[in-house]
């Protein structure tokens, strides 16, 4: 099963990944920025119950919690979409929101086309996080401190390194299902 997803993604796609962007922590490819206009209140708008019900199952948060995780992985997807030249990395809350949509591999598909105009890639690395704030992987620094730029002081708790133990050192856009690890 997990080979057919990999081989569909890789098909849905082939043409996008050739021109693809590489970055440390989000592999975000070109767009054609006429085709899609990138619109927060739109990405805030989509809705997938059976992600947040898979979240709340796998995480045991209250579907409310579950709600609010699948909504930061938006803004962060979002953040990664708007800034493809930027170093992006999630927080542990926020990677696993991601990790979890991304099993939905159809729907998270068609959300990163409908809503960026192209495929956002997830593309784990290794050094497993730390908790002190002061040292921060950049990419984790760098999307805190754009998240409350661009959606104000008020984030979710998901957001907050304080004392949180971060995704992997390299963790943002691009699992990519050219790599030998999907067949």
């Amino acid at each position: 099963m997990l080979r057919r997803a990999c081989t569909a993604l890789r098909q849905m796609f082939q043409q996008e990944t050739t021109h693809m962007q590489t970055l440390a922590q989000a592999t975000v490819p070109s767009r054609d920025s006429a085709r899609t206009r990138i619109d927060l209140k739109r990405v805030m708008r989509y809705e997938n119950s059976a992600v947040v019900k898979k979240i709340e199952q796998t995480y045991g948060l209250s579907h409310a919690d579950a709600r609010i995780l699948f909504d930061d992985t938006k803004m962060f997807l979002y953040l990664c979409a708007t800034n493809p030249s930027t170093k992006l990395g999630p927080t542990i809350p926020i990677d696993d929101g991601w990790h979890t949509f991304i099993l939905f591999t159809e729907d998270y598909a068609a959300f990163c086309r409908e809503q960026f105009g192209t495929f956002i890639h997830h593309q784990p690395h290794v050094e497993h996080g730390v908790a002190d704030p002061s040292k921060l992987p950049p990419k984790v620094k760098v999307v805190v401190d754009l998240a409350h730029k661009v959606f104000g002081g008020q984030l979710s708790k998901n957001w907050d390194v304080q004392g949180l133990e971060l995704a992997d050192g390299n963790c943002t856009p691009s699992t990519n299902c050219q790599s030998s690890s999907c067949w």
